[in-house]
């Protein structure tokens, strides 16, 4: 659905900078639907055309993207836009940019026995970040990497910490859950009383 939209909101794209963000947009849907060639072959030429915007963050967005797409394929070129992603972050002190960072540069790093330090290091980082932005999806992600990069009283304490906020998440989403269903059932029965006054 979001391809089918993103591709529709393009054709009424008046400005190259819109064209190249959605352009990018649906290369990260390609990415994260398992189909890397198809981003990539979106991407690279992308990457020659917003080289002329002086806004940063497009420049940093499509790094990550082509950086997962390449590290989907378990391509070492990955790692060099990741780095070219982080280094803009840092100058420019984004914090949701640098959480994003760090988390795949500890996804890259997890896959070799000889960079799990580094996964470990830049899963902490993505924890911190995540923590002071409070962002659960992401505090469980980094929490995952770092019980499988830690030692074994680490680990543990990590994974307790995960299956903790994992409940707690999941009690929030069941709340939330049943307070969307008590608001449709309150407005189905409104409208059927509606319906009867004004048959009356």
């Amino acid at each position: 659905k979001s391809l089918q939209y993103y591709k529709k909101a393009r054709q009424y794209a008046d400005h190259d900078f819109a064209k190249i963000t959605l352009e990018n947009n649906i290369a990260a849907v390609y990415t994260l639907s398992n189909e890397p060639k198809k981003a990539l072959a979106i991407l690279i030429p992308l990457e020659q055309r917003a080289k002329h915007f002086k806004d940063t963050k497009i420049h940093t967005k499509i790094s990550n993207i082509i950086g997962l797409a390449y590290l989907k394929l378990n391509d070492a070129r990955s790692l060099d836009y990741f780095l070219k992603g982080l280094r803009i972050r840092q100058a420019e002190n984004d914090h949701y940019g640098l959480m994003d960072c760090y988390a795949h540069l500890a996804n890259y790093y997890k896959v070799n026995r000889k960079t799990i330090p580094l996964a470990n290091k830049y899963a902490l980082k993505s924890y911190d970040e995540a923590t002071q932005l409070g962002v659960t999806e992401e505090r469980l992600k980094a929490l995952k990497i770092l019980a499988t990069t830690s030692s074994d009283e680490d680990s543990n304490r990590y994974l307790e910490s995960y299956f903790k906020l994992n409940d707690s998440l999941t009690s929030v989403k069941q709340k939330n859950k049943n307070q969307f269903a008590k608001i449709k059932y309150d407005f189905s029965e409104q409208m059927e009383q509606n319906q009867k006054l004004k048959a009356q």
